[in-house]
């Protein structure tokens, strides 16, 4: 072995720079690298346990969004309902409304034209007499005339 530390030209120095590095690299290790990579490790536990987390509150929120969509499709499907119920409500009440005014309508029309009917007829009696009378004060006037000039 001193032949060939001495064809490479070492000498001991390198056998303690080399035991010191040792010594140094095992120190370090339980020192600094163990604890480090521990760390490392540990992070990597807590982000898959974090992504592993994340995956299922999006299956949730995915859960809950097609649930709060299913219902509010029905709550729509039932306001539909309702407002279709409602409109045919109001058809029928405004049906029922334009017959009921038709309806008086045509009672006020039909009362009217009795009365109309019965001031027709009474202006045709008064008129009848005053015709009457009218006929005699001119027959008279016409006799009267005559009876002038002769």
């Amino acid at each position: 072995m001193s032949s060939i530390v001495a064809t490479f030209g070492l000498d001991r120095s390198l056998f303690y720079h080399f035991a010191l590095f040792l010594i140094l690299f095992t120190l370090m290790r339980a020192l600094f690298f163990d604890p480090f990579m521990g760390l490392i490790q540990e992070r990597r536990k807590r982000t898959l346990a974090d992504r592993e987390l994340a995956a299922k509150l999006l299956e949730d929120a995915g859960k809950k969004l097609s649930e709060y969509e299913s219902r509010l499709a029905s709550a729509r499907q039932q306001a539909r309902k309702e407002m279709d119920l409602l409109i045919g409500e109001a058809r029928k009440k405004e049906a029922d409304t334009l017959a009921n005014a038709r309806e008086e309508s045509k009672k006020i029309t039909q009362a009217t034209l009795h009365e109309l009917e019965s001031q027709r007829a009474s202006l045709q009696k008064d008129l009848s007499k005053e015709v009457d009378a009218m006929a005699s004060t001119i027959s008279e006037r016409l006799i009267r005339q005559q009876g002038e000039r002769r």
